[in-house]
């Protein structure tokens, strides 16, 4: 579907993670061993606008490491409210699906299901238009900096546009920041702020006022709310013999590229 973007604070569209309702082939179901290990959890949540409904799209990808392996599970859909894929869901026993790489290596395999032949990808193929952002999405060096406080161990900045004028035009991002990385995976939401604050980008929330015709005073677009999070999670660990196969299969390919 078509659907109408909050615009980000300085102009700068909303475009990640808002319309990718299918990506990925379907999965198979599994009686692997799941048993529970410390991960890290990439959770989006964005509000879209579809003739005058407000849908709101939640997707999240697990990662976790083990023997110098690389582990990502994501949804095969994400979840939409009003229940645009409910069905769909329902139809597939295992919504998950895989990327496995080594630490510190660009290329990987992607797993359709835990029991499926893996295929070669590279890691920013598989982030690609759905689990990658554009830095922009979050901070502007032209912004203006309304409030700074402290939130226990992080640090939470509010920037709104440069060109703001009244209250009424304040859309704002607002970035939550921590002096050290806390996930079991170092994963990175946007490399260049970081390196800029010196801290890490644990949440960004994207925050869009309400639209009204100019002459009416008729409501276009309710106030919406975007987020962009990482947390901690403890997840079932379903792909263990899996990754033993995957870090099989890329020593084997490396073996053969070796002079």
């Amino acid at each position: 579907m078509n659907s109408t973007l909050p615009a980000r604070p300085c102009g700068i569209n909303l475009v990640a993670g808002c319309c990718l309702l299918i990506i990925f082939s379907a999965c198979t179901a599994s009686t692997a061993s799941t048993a529970p290990v410390a991960c890290t959890e990439l959770f989006t949540r964005f509000d879209i606008v579809e003739q005058g409904q407000v849908y709101t799209v939640e997707d999240s990808m697990q990662m976790t490491e083990q023997n110098g392996m690389q582990y990502y599970q994501v949804n095969r859909y994400p979840a939409i409210t009003p229940g645009v894929l409910a069905n769909v869901r329902m139809a597939n026993a295992d919504n998950s699906i895989y990327f496995i790489r080594k630490k510190g290596t660009e290329n990987g395999l992607l797993f359709d299901s835990l029991n499926a032949a893996g295929k070669q990808l590279s890691f920013h193929s598989f982030l690609r238009g759905r689990y990658d952002f554009s830095e922009a999405l979050f901070y502007n060096p032209a912004d203006r900096l309304t409030e700074r406080r402290e939130e226990g161990s992080l640090l939470v900045e509010t920037y709104i546009p440069s060109t703001s004028t009244s209250a009424a035009d304040w859309d704002s991002v607002v970035l939550y920041l921590c002096k050290t990385n806390p996930f079991p995976c170092n994963y990175s939401l946007a490399p260049a702020l970081e390196a800029a604050k010196k801290m890490k980008l644990v949440k960004a929330v994207l925050l869009f006022n309400e639209e009204r015709d100019t002459q009416t005073g008729a409501l276009l677009t309710p106030r919406r709310e975007s987020r962009i999070e990482l947390r901690e999670k403890i997840m079932p660990m379903s792909g263990t013999e899996l990754i033993e196969r995957a870090g099989a299969m890329l020593n084997s390919t490396a073996s053969r590229q070796a002079p």
